[in-house]
């Protein structure tokens, strides 16, 4: 019977499937009702399976569960990565998370917008300019820069806009994701690319479905558990 109780959870468990296979992370908080009842109790189960059939490994966390390609072999986008482009998006990424845990668990996070960002980056010209593309170091760069950023983290879910026209003040801005504090530097200096572009080691790209950067060792906690 189609709408049998056995149907409904099927249905369930290939949505929340292929979005597993399909995200960066799949968000708790993200889920429906009946999607998020199923993920509690499923979610080690189908997290095993989905790992079993393709090699992945599994992190969860309260906030939610990534599946990682350790190999970087199915990314097609990727934080570290080379290039300008890249770098720059690494440098808004630690900056962010950097405020994030400085804010801790429970509080208010930083709100930022694409003009908040090109400043972030028109300061950052100074230091780390050096190492970006001629083209990228011009006056007036940082905005272009700054919305290349955006998308390559909101297509890593570590960064989200806020929906136009809602309630908050800060409606239309940009609200970072919980994946994005596992891009904390210790004490938060400016990212080196010789260090970070994948081109000077082992690269630690993951797959457009995770953004999370290195592996953990499995257990469930808090993404900022790290």
């Amino acid at each position: 019977v189609a709408d049998s109780d056995e149907a409904r959870r099927s249905a369930l468990r290939h949505r929340l499937a292929r979005r597993l296979l399909d995200d960066p992370v799949v968000y708790a908080a993200s889920l429906d009702a009946p999607a998020l009842a199923y993920y509690l109790n499923q979610r080690s189960a189908l997290a095993g399976r989905l790992c079993e059939a393709t090699g992945l490994l599994a992190e969860q966390r309260v906030e939610g569960l990534a599946l990682v390609d350790e190999d970087g072999t199915l990314s097609d986008v990727a934080l570290p990565a080379e290039g300008t482009d890249a770098h720059v998006a690494l440098l808004v990424a630690q900056v962010l998370a950097g405020q994030v845990r400085a804010a801790g668990p429970g509080q208010a996070w930083p709100r930022h917008d694409a003009a908040s960002i090109a400043t972030l980056l028109r300061q950052a010209r100074e230091t780390q300019g050096r190492y970006w593309r001629k083209s990228a170091r011009e006056p007036g760069a940082e905005h272009e820069l700054a919305a290349l950023a955006i998308k390559r983290l909101e297509q890593l879910q570590l960064l989200a806009r806020d929906v136009v026209g809602a309630a908050e003040s800060h409606a239309g801005g940009l609200r970072p994701l919980p994946a994005i504090a596992r891009f904390a530097l210790a004490g938060q200096a400016a990212p080196d690319p010789a260090a970070d572009d994948s081109r000077s080691g082992p690269s630690s790209r993951v797959r457009k479905t995770t953004p999370l950067a290195a592996p953990l060792s499995g257990h469930s906690g808090s993404l900022f558990d790290l």
